[in-house]
């Protein structure tokens, strides 16, 4: 404690003198750290919780032939936002618009590309893609998405390009981009291309760019 009218370098410690006012510090301390924590102590405090977040909802729920099947990744997603594991791209559950869904993989400066193994040949109708684009955030939609099927897992047969430009959106979006397939599968192959870096007219000009997917869906 210091007496800063007359030790503004604070070089005389006086809590021995005014310990009645230092024990009073001390219970109100104790009194706040008790509602608000604190890292320090290790004290958890009985107000705090999670922050408050306004999703825009999506159906949670949506047929997919792929769940539950086997999954390989070319390149793994960014450990942090992967908590949910690879295998929300298979649980027939959509995330929110929100980046933060631990229903979202991100793949910073790198392509998303997916192999599924159905185990077995299945009659296919269409194949499709969940992604979000939320470019305050860096996230993009892929510049380019290849859609490709096989029978044996050697020979793939190219289905499908889809292009989005590469333009200034401001708010979040969450899209869906569906093929038609018409064809008896085992396995699918599912190819986003990452923009790589943010471009000159964004604010994180340079910077690696994200791709964000929730679900592969195979109909």
């Amino acid at each position: 404690m210091y007496n800063l009218k007359n030790d503004v370098g604070e070089r005389r410690d006086v809590a021995a003198q005014y310990q009645q006012i230092v024990k009073e510090l001390q219970q109100l301390a104790d009194s706040v750290r008790a509602e608000l924590g604190d890292a320090l102590t290790g004290v958890k405090g009985r107000a705090v919780r999670e922050p408050g977040k306004k999703f825009k909802p999506r159906a949670e729920n949506v047929p997919n032939l792929a769940q539950g099947k086997t999954l390989k990744l070319a390149n793994p997603p960014s450990p942090r936002y992967s908590r949910g594991g690879i295998r929300v791209l298979l649980d027939g559950q959509l995330a929110s618009d929100d980046f933060h869904d631990d229903r979202w993989l991100g793949f910073e400066g790198v392509d998303l590309e997916a192999v599924i193994d159905l185990g077995q040949v299945t009659p296919v109708k269409q194949l499709a893609i969940s992604l979000l684009e939320d470019q305050v955030s860096w996230i993009f939609f892929p510049k380019k998405i290849d859609f490709f099927v096989s029978k044996d897992g050697k020979h793939y047969q190219h289905v499908k390009s889809l292009s989005t430009p590469v333009q200034p959106r401001p708010e979040p979006s969450v899209k869906i981009e569906k093929i038609d397939v018409k064809e008896e599968v085992r396995f699918v192959k599912v190819r986003a291309q990452n923009v790589a870096h943010c471009p000159e007219w964004h604010h994180g000009q340079g910077g690696k760019a994200w791709i964000f997917c929730d679900e592969i869906l195979v109909q």
